[in-house]
């Protein structure tokens, strides 16, 4: 015959009071992870900006005379930075003139992938977030 535990009325307050403690514990470190996450991406965000920004002022002169040779420099550069996965430079037409690859093979390529399409068609910068590979 099963018993029945009766709980007196301080265990029940008790209990009732650890309950809502580490319910408002979990949801307090939830909302904490996701912040700090967002502010993390934040500023990683603003940290390829700036970078985006400054190679985009040593592009313009081999750009505009389509130096091949150094703007193939500036990208193996770019490649080389922590949490950059690859670096092209496209021309007005969307081609591939600088790439991070030391035989240019893509040279006058056209990206085939979604996210080189965004960046052709777009006139902003655009980060690309992947939380398993980075930026």
């Amino acid at each position: 015959m099963a018993s029945r535990i009766r709980f007196g009325l301080k265990v029940r307050v008790f209990l009732s009071y650890a309950l809502f403690f580490l319910a408002a514990l979990g949801a307090l470190t939830y909302l904490t992870i996701r912040s700090q996450r967002n502010l993390l991406l934040e500023e990683m965000g603003k940290k390829a900006k700036v970078g985006i920004n400054l190679m985009e002022l040593s592009v313009s002169a081999p750009l505009y005379k389509l130096d091949i040779y150094h703007l193939g420099a500036i990208a193996r550069e770019a490649k080389a930075l922590p949490d950059v996965e690859y670096a092209y430079i496209y021309d007005d037409k969307g081609r591939i003139v600088g790439d991070y690859h030391e035989d240019n093979r893509l040279f006058l390529a056209t990206p085939a992938d979604d996210l080189g399409q965004r960046v052709i068609k777009s006139d902003k910068t655009l980060l690309d977030v992947d939380y398993k590979k980075r930026f």
